[in-house]
C-alpha cells in the first residue's frame, strides 16, 4: 500500500481549489495564531491528524487537557479515531498512562525509543511543575534526538504556545529559562534531528520572539488587538518577498471562522487565503454552551496499553536502579547482611559494593554537575536582576535632581517676575547676581490703557502673523506673549477656552501647576489681557489678543502631541509611553502591553515604569478607564481637533 504523502488542509477562497502541503511538514517549523474562536485549534487538529495519516509520529504538548478528542472520531465513533496515548492525570477517564511532574526525562525517553504518537497533558500541574516538566522534556528530546540512529522525523504540537515559549521570561525562574531555551533549540537547530514544531497560540504579542521569528510556515486566522497584528507584522516583513504585506494586514479583522493565510514566502512559495476544512476527530477543545447537550464520547480508540506499561514499567525501573538514594539503602542493606552472616563471601560483597559505588560515583558527578549549572544560572539571573535595578535607582536619582533643578529655576523666574512688578531695580539686580547700591524712590508702573480690538483672520495658514499694539507695559516679558500666543493658536482652530495644560505645553512650560506658569496668568489676568471661563480653562481677552501672534502653522493634533512630547516636564521615558496611549486611541491598552509597547524586558512591577505612569497621570495625560489598563485623555485628544 502507498504511504500518503500531502496533507490536505482545505480550499482556497478564491478558487475553491483544494490545498495539500507536503508531509516534509513534519520536520518543519510552523506557526498557528489566530483570536479565540477564529478555528486554530481546528487547523492545528486537522495538521495532527494528517501527519498521523500518513505515518508520522505526532507528540502533543497540551497545557489544557483540550487534545483528548483525537481518540474518538467526530461523531464519537472510535473507530474514526487515532491510537494515540493520552499521558496526564491518571484520575481523567480518557488517560491513558499517568504523567507526574518529575518524569520529563524518563516520557522523552520512553517516545524517542518506542516512536508513539501521544498526547502530553498538563493541565493537573501547578504552573511551577508544569514549567520543570517541558524543561526536562524539552532539553531531554533535543539530547536523544542526537544519539545516532534517533533522528526519526517527529512533530511536536505546542499548544498554548505563550504558556511553554513566553515573551516574558522571570528573572528567577530558573526553568521557565531552561524551557525558552530548550524549544528555541528545537524552531532553530531541530530539523537534521527529525524535530519540526507547530505553535499554536491567540496571543502572538505574548509568544517568545526568537521562537516565533524562526518559523517557515505562517496559518494566520483572524487578529484584532493592534499588539497582535504588530507582531505578525514584523514577522511578515522580513519575510515578504512579493510585495503581500498590504493585503495580508488589511484583511486580517475580516476573516471568518476557519478562514486563515497560508504564507510560506521561502519553502513553499505560497500565499492562499484558506478555509479550513473541518477536523474528522471530536472537538474536545469546544466551549460549552447552555445549548448545547453536552455529549461526551466515552469509546475512545484502542490502544496497546499493556505493552506500552510494560515499556514504560522498565524504564521506570532502570531509572530508580541509578537512582543514588536507593544506591546508597542498597550498599546499607549490604552491610546489614554482612553483619548478619547473610552474605556467604567476601567476594559477593566486594561486587555487589564496588558495583554500587561506581554507579552512585556517577551518578554523583552528574548531580554536582547540574547544580554548579544551576547555581551560576541562579547567580547570573541574580546580577541581571541587581543591575535592573542599581539602573532603575540612578534613573530615578537623574529624574529627581532635573525636577530639583527646573523648581530652582522656576522659583528664580517668578521672583525675578514679582521684583519686576514692584519696580525695586536695586533688589532685581541683586535677585538676578549682580549686586547695586540701595533702591532710589520709583514711582509705581502705570496700568496699560485698553487696545482697540483687532479682527482676528482664522483663514487658511500662513506666514506668522503678530497683532499690532502700543508700546508694552514694563513687566511684560516674553513668558507672558507665550502664554497669549497659545491661546491665540488654540483660538485659530475654533478652541477659544482651551485647557490651562493645553496652554501651558504649547507655551513650553513644564506644569500648569508651576508657581511661575500660575503668576505669569494671574499677570495677565489681573491686567485684562485674559479671562477664567472656568477654573481649568483661559480665554483672550481684546487686550490680550492685541499683544498675541498667531503661528504660521494650523494647530492639529500632530502639533499638539509635538508640543507635548517637547514638554520639560517629560523625559524620554515619559514620551515613550506617551507614543504608545496615543497610538492606541480612542481604545485603551492593559499595563502589561503598555510596558511590552515600550521595552520587551520591562515588567509593570518595576518602579521606573510605575513612576513614569504616575507622572503622565498627574499632568492629566493618561486616565484609568478600567482595572490595569489606561487611555489618552482630551488633553491629547481635544474636542475641536479630535
Amino acid at each position: 500500500m502507498t504511504r500518503r504523502t500531502t496533507l490536505d488542509l482545505g480550499r482556497r477562497v478564491d478558487d475553491n481549489a483544494l490545498v495539500r502541503l507536503p508531509d516534509r511538514l513534519v520536520t518543519e517549523a510552523a506557526a498557528v495564531i489566530g483570536r479565540r474562536g477564529s478555528g486554530k485549534t481546528n487547523t492545528g487538529r486537522v495538521l495532527a491528524e494528517a501527519l498521523h495519516g500518513c505515518g508520522q509520529q505526532v507528540v502533543i504538548l497540551d497545557p489544557l487537557d483540550a487534545w483528548w478528542g483525537l481518540k474518538t472520531g467526530a461523531d464519537g465513533d472510535p473507530g474514526h479515531g487515532l491510537p494515540i496515548l493520552v499521558i496526564g492525570d491518571d484520575r481523567r477517564p480518557h488517560t491513558d498512562l499517568p504523567l507526574r511532574p518529575e518524569d520529563g526525562h524518563l516520557i522523552a525517553d520512553f517516545l524517542v525509543e518506542e516512536r508513539v504518537s501521544a498526547i502530553l497533558s498538563l493541565r493537573h500541574l501547578s504552573k511551577t511543575k508544569a514549567r520543570a516538566f517541558a524543561a526536562d522534556f524539552a532539553e531531554r528530546t533535543y539530547e536523544r534526538k542526537g544519539d545516532p540512529g534517533k533522528a526519526t522525523p517527529c512533530c511536536y504540537f505546542l499548544d498554548e504556545a505563550a504558556t511553554l515559549c513566553p515573551q516574558k521570561i522571570p528573572p528567577q525562574d530558573i526553568n521557565a529559562a531552561r524551557m525558552v531555551g530548550a524549544f528555541e533549540s528545537w524552531v532553530r537547530q531541530g530539523r537534521s534531528s527529525g524535530i519540526g514544531c507547530v505553535l499554536i497560540d491567540q496571543r502572538p504579542a505574548s509568544v517568545n520572539k526568537d521562537v516565533l521569528t524562526q518559523v517557515e510556515v505562517l496559518l494566520c486566522g483572524q487578529l484584532i488587538h493592534k499588539l497582535d497584528r504588530k507582531a505578525v507584522e514584523d514577522w511578515v516583513q522580513a519575510n515578504d518577498l512579493e510585495g503581500n504585506l498590504r493585503a495580508f494586514m488589511e484583511s486580517l479583522g475580516g476573516l471568518q471562522t476557519g478562514e486563515a493565510w497560508l504564507w510560506s514566502p521561502g519553502w513553499l512559495q505560497v500565499f492562499h487565503r484558506v478555509h479550513v476544512k473541518l477536523a474528522d476527530t471530536f472537538d474536545s477543545s469546544k466551549t460549552p454552551s447552555l445549548d448545547d447537550a453536552g455529549f461526551v464520547p466515552t469509546d475512545l480508540a484502542a490502544v496497546d496499553l499493556d505493552a506500552f506499561r510494560d515499556k514504560l514499567n522498565d524504564a521506570v525501573a532502570q531509572a530508580q536502579a541509578n537512582d543514588p538514594k536507593k544506591l546508597k539503602a542498597r550498599v546499607a542493606e549490604l552491610e546489614q547482611q554482612l553483619h548478619h552472616g547473610e552474605v556467604r563471601t567476601a567476594a559477593d560483597l566486594k561486587a555487589h559494593t564496588d558495583a554500587s559505588r561506581k554507579a552512585g560515583y556517577q551518578q554523583g558527578l552528574k548531580d554536582a554537575c547540574d547544580t554548579i549549572r544551576q547555581h551560576h544560572a541562579q547567580a547570573e539571573a541574580r546580577a541581571r536582576q541587581y543591575h535592573d535595578r542599581c539602573h532603575d535607582h540612578l534613573k530615578e536619582a537623574a529624574d529627581q535632581l532635573r525636577y530639583l533643578a527646573d523648581g530652582v529655576n522656576a522659583g528664580h523666574e517668578a521672583l525675578q517676575e514679582r521684583l519686576l512688578g514692584k519696580g525695586e531695580p536695586a533688589l532685581l539686580s541683586v535677585a538676578a547676581g549682580k549686586g547695586g547700591d540701595r533702591p532710589a524712590p520709583h514711582a509705581p508702573p502705570r496700568s496699560p490703557e485698553p487696545r482697540p480690538r483687532q479682527r482676528r483672520d482664522t483663514d487658511t495658514p500662513g506666514p506668522a502673523r503678530e497683532n499690532v499694539a502700543a508700546d508694552k507695559p514694563e513687566w511684560f516679558q516674553p513668558a507672558h506673549k507665550k502664554i497669549l500666543n497659545a491661546i491665540a493658536w488654540c483660538e485659530s482652530v475654533g478652541m477659544d477656552k482651551p485647557d490651562r495644560a493645553i496652554v501651558a505645553a504649547l507655551a513650553g512650560v513644564r506644569s500648569k501647576k508651576s508657581s511661575s506658569f500660575q503668576n505669569n496668568v494671574s499677570r495677565l489676568n489681573s491686567n485684562g489681557f485674559l479671562s477664567y471661563p472656568t477654573t481649568d480653562r483661559l480665554a483672550l481677552e481684546d487686550l490680550g489678543r492685541s499683544y498675541s501672534m498667531t503661528p504660521g502653522e494650523r494647530l492639529d493634533l500632530a502639533a499638539l502631541h509635538e508640543a507635548w512630547r517637547n514638554c520639560p516636564a517629560l523625559q524620554p521615558a515619559h514620551v515613550r509611553l506617551l507614543n504608545a496611549v496615543i497610538e492606541m486611541w480612542p481604545d485603551d491598552i492593559s499595563r502589561e502591553d503598555l510596558a511590552a509597547s515600550v521595552e520587551p524586558s520591562t515588567t509593570t512591577s518595576s518602579s521606573s515604569f510605575q513612576n513614569n505612569v504616575s507622572r503622565l497621570t498627574s499632568l492629566g495625560l493618561i486616565d484609568k478607564p478600567r482595572r490595569n489598563h489606561v487611555r489618552a485623555t482630551t488633553l491629547l485628544f481635544p474636542e475641536g481637533l479630535a
